[in-house]
């Protein structure tokens, strides 16, 4: 292993085990020994577990940033037409990383000091991006004028979070036997939404 691939290493390990248990279950050890470093490299390359669980809260983050940056250079599209291709993009990411999910809803249901800071920067980012695409569809007449926005981006967002939260008893119920029949089932609660919303 070179001393290029620990700081990597150290992140993929720590993601694995806090997607798994609660930050205060987590110790600077265990994430070593997975790891397979020293632990001392731990505070070394992130000055300790409290930073290194907001580095791996940033990484988590950034994945679902890089996915409004993309659908924020479209300038061709209409805002509907952003929000059809964000939504969509959101479901992908979640069903395609569950532990990235696992990490961000145990943070927003039981926060914790250190995480709720990254939760405010960055992650609060996407309901803003999404509300701010809501009011301008709405502008555009794609959507009714008496739509409240801030209700519509909530439903968006709690469509993709509720079957996530209720993933096992659902692929159950509705026969889901793969991530092509989950992301076809998200989408189609999506669209069934926003059939109820557009002009």
């Amino acid at each position: 292993m070179t001393m290029a691939n620990t700081p990597h290493k150290i992140l993929v390990a720590a993601t694995k085990l806090f997607a798994e248990e609660h930050f205060d279950s987590v110790f600077i050890k265990r994430i070593a020994s997975l790891a397979g470093v020293n632990s001392a490299l731990i505070s070394y390359y992130f000055g300790g577990k409290k930073k290194l669980y907001q580095e791996v809260l940033n990484d988590q983050a950034n994945i679902f940033l890089k996915s409004i940056e993309e659908v924020s250079n479209k300038k061709d599209l209409s805002a509907k037409e952003k929000i059809n291709l964000f939504v969509k993009a959101q479901i992908k990411i979640q069903l395609s990383n569950t532990m990235t999910m696992h990490i961000v809803y145990r943070e927003l249901l039981t926060p914790t000091e250190v995480g709720s800071v990254v939760i405010q920067k960055k992650f609060f980012k996407i309901y803003e991006f999404l509300f701010q695409m809501v009011k301008a569809a709405i502008e555009e007449k794609s959507f009714k004028q008496d739509l409240n926005p801030q209700q519509v981006t909530h439903t968006l967002e709690s469509m993709i979070v509720f079957y996530l939260l209720a993933r096992a008893q659902i692929k159950i119920s509705q026969n889901l036997s793969n991530k092509a029949e989950e992301e076809q089932y998200v989408n189609s609660l999506y669209e069934s939404y926003l059939n109820t919303i557009e002009n």
